[in-house]
């Protein structure tokens, strides 16, 4: 007991629970503090903010479990077997979100506080399916040794078509609302201001236009997002286009916050 409280006592980056062992010493723990998460370095990185801020969390990520993928894996497709992909895998953290894949530790989680999920699996990551077995994952082309070997083993599928976009969304949004009625669902658009490349742009509009109108009638959908405006060349942390100063996460955590305010101020009417 004293060795479990010492570990929530530790302020991490959202923690992935994903071995049945821990699963089970950690449940009885979480009540009231689990949120869901599906994020990549924006959403953990506003989770870590907003826990700094005081809010008690602990999050149970998938990081690159697109929606998609997510569907198929309910709907019974097989889920991916990692230790046939893990020499393909050029870094061991990366391989983590595969195995992440395999287990979807969300499933054992049943009482949550909210998801919190941002946009960047549905903008960047791109599906492999294994050719003998049938089974997906999701990842980027530079997370993996795509030599004549892995061609041969896989077919590379891509990102997620746009004109899917909305019948995966409004599916998953579905399956949300049942397992966990009345949870809100806020969704963290990922800024493309940064990124020359014109098809993540034109990925990253649609993404934002298509959860807006979901949202128009499913209220428990929160878009949290900052215009074009919002945003200055000087808030890009380093050459990556979706890495982000301080001032972005405050900005977009305020957005946040103000959501949440207005959410009970119509509450209290």
């Amino acid at each position: 007991m004293a060795a479990i409280k010492k570990f929530l006592k530790i302020r991490l980056a959202p923690m992935i629970v994903s071995a049945a062992k821990k699963m089970a010493l950690v449940l009885p723990l979480v009540k009231d503090r689990a949120v869901l998460g599906r994020n990549a370095c924006l959403g953990n990185d506003l989770l870590r903010l907003r826990r700094k801020n005081g809010e008690k969390i602990i999050a149970i990520n998938q990081q690159k479990v697109r929606v998609d993928l997510f569907l198929e894996w309910l709907a019974g497709k097989p889920r991916p077997q990692s230790r046939l992909a893990k020499k393909y895998f050029r870094d061991p953290a990366i391989y983590e979100h595969l195995k992440q894949q395999e287990k979807l530790p969300w499933l054992a989680i049943k009482n949550i506080k909210y998801l919190a999920m941002d946009s960047f699996a549905e903008l960047t990551d791109k599906k492999f399916t294994s050719l003998a077995g049938g089974w997906s994952f999701c990842c980027h082309f530079g997370d993996l040794d795509i030599n004549e070997e892995f061609k041969n083993n896989f077919k590379i599928e891509g990102a997620l078509p746009l004109e899917l976009l909305e019948e995966y969304y409004r599916a998953f949004f579905a399956w949300f609302a049942g397992r966990y009625p009345e949870k809100n669902v806020f969704f963290l658009h990922y800024p493309c201001f940064f990124d020359r490349r014109p098809e993540y742009r034109a990925r990253g509009a649609a993404i934002l236009e298509t959860m807006e109108k979901i949202a128009a009638d499913q209220p428990f959908i929160k878009n949290i997002y900052l215009e074009e405006t919002e945003i200055s060349a000087k808030e890009k942390e380093d050459e990556f286009p979706y890495h982000y100063a301080r001032e972005v996460y405050e900005k977009l955590n305020k957005k946040w916050d103000e959501i949440l305010k207005n959410q009970t101020a119509k509450l209290c009417q």
